[in-house]
C-alpha cells in the first residue's frame, strides 16, 4: 500500500510571491541526499531519487528540513508500519 506524503505549503511575503514546500522526513541521510550534500550509491535507489528531483523542480521552491525520529510520531509509526508489510511480503 503506498503513503503519501503530507507537507506544508508556506507563501512568502509581497517581496517575493513564492510558495515554499517544506518537507520533514526523519531521515538526515535523506534530507542531505535530496540537498545534495550526499551521493545516492545505491543503484536501486537512483531512479527514486532522481524522480524525487524532478517533482521537487515541478513544485518550486522545496525545503528538506530534518526532524528527528523522537520529535515526529507519525513518520515513525508510518517507517514501521511500511517496514512491517515489506517483511511479510518477502
Amino acid at each position: 500500500m503506498a503513503k503519501s506524503i503530507s507537507f506544508q505549503s508556506r507563501n512568502r511575503d509581497s517581496e517575493g510571491s513564492s510558495n515554499a514546500a517544506v518537507l520533514p522526513p526523519d531521515s538526515e541521510l535523506l534530507v542531505k541526499q535530496m540537498r545534495g550534500e550526499y551521493r545516492v550509491k545505491s543503484p536501486g535507489l537512483q531512479p527514486l531519487w532522481d524522480e524525487a528531483r524532478r517533482l521537487a523542480r515541478e513544485i518550486g521552491e522545496v525545503r528538506f528540513e530534518h526532524v528527528r525520529r523522537e520529535l515526529n510520531k507519525e513518520a515513525d509509526r508510518l517507517a514501521n508500519e511500511a517496514m512491517d508489510e515489506a517483511s511479510r511480503a518477502t
